[in-house]
């Protein structure tokens, strides 16, 4: 059996206008207790000193590189194109904002060793804010389990789908098996192409192949701030981005019983219900069309 620190994890850093974050984020990377790493920074041609600080942070860090756009690409490009880079079997994203435990790849690729039937691990984590200070916990959903646990891949998308609610994590919670989310398609599910949530697309084609195991220990920090991609992208995109995902993961096989694509629609109509008064009259409109496509899916899946 592989040992714990044998396999390489690839550590890729996506970077864009976080001159004030990078440098604590990258000081807890390097802070990590799991001895064979590699550091990937890509820098999406910020216009602050993004690149220079992140530079500097890894000056004569061994297998560490620091790279940079020379135009803007946006976000999906960046990720990638560090995913294309990854030579380790074991990746691990970490946002330009947030933080690692000292020991959290240590525990989330201890747990993939001694699991090798899971394709994936996550982790509690803890909200902070601009500042570094923690926020309520309530402000991030978190995993449904007491204990350190290794859950069925499918029960477990089916849950988050039911409650379409991302308890799986961003990108710095998680940590998976390379060979299981290859480049091909690596934005689409089930022949869909969600327009947001790309993190939930990538856990769900990951749990369509494997289990997940789940660390009961908050290991990351998930800053919340005005500048982050979440909260200036479209508050429709990301709503009305579900109907993809639901439609995308019904054809991997998930919510294959009735009763759990209904919760699924039911949920998602009732996130756009809650959000539609936000949306401009464009996407007012389209919801409108969404709302139609989903009450003719629930017709037939409840027929008089």
């Amino acid at each position: 059996m592989v040992g714990v620190g044998e396999l390489l994890v690839s550590v890729l850093v996506p970077a864009y206008k976080a001159e004030a974050f990078i440098g604590p984020c990258l000081r807890s990377v390097l802070d990590q207790s799991y001895p064979n790493l590699e550091i990937v920074v890509l820098d999406d041609c910020s216009p602050d000193a993004t690149f220079e600080v992140a530079v500097e942070s890894l000056r004569g860090v061994p297998n560490a590189t620091v790279r940079r756009h020379d135009v803007n690409l946006g976000h999906r490009d960046t990720f990638r194109q560090l995913l294309a880079t990854a030579r380790g079997s074991l990746v691990k994203f970490v946002c330009n904002d947030d933080l690692l435990a000292p020991h959290a790849i240590s525990r989330l690729a201890g747990a993939l060793i001694a699991h090798p039937e899971a394709g994936i691990a996550t982790s509690r984590r803890t909200p902070i804010d601009a500042s570094g200070a923690a926020l309520p916990v309530d402000h991030l959903p978190q995993p449904p389990c007491s204990a350190d646990s290794l859950v069925d891949g499918m029960a477990a998308g089916n849950d988050l789908l039911c409650g379409q609610r991302n308890w799986i994590g961003e990108p710095t919670t998680v940590l998976f098996r390379r060979e299981l989310l290859p480049l091909d398609g690596v934005y689409e599910i089930g022949g869909r192409a969600p327009a947001r949530n790309i993190d939930v697309v990538w856990w769900l084609k990951i749990l369509a192949q494997g289990r997940l195991a789940v660390i009961n220990e908050h290991l990351s920090s998930f800053r919340l701030h005005t500048d982050q991609i979440s909260r200036t992208t479209s508050r429709a995109e990301l709503v009305l981005a579900w109907q993809d995902i639901i439609l995308g993961a019904r054809n991997l096989g998930f919510l294959a019983e009735a009763d759990q694509e209904i919760l699924a629609w039911a949920a998602f109509a009732q996130t756009l219900q809650a959000n539609v008064d936000t949306f401009d009259e464009a996407d007012r409109h389209r919801s409108l069309e969404v709302i139609r496509s989903v009450a003719a899916r629930l017709g037939e899946l409840c027929p008089a």
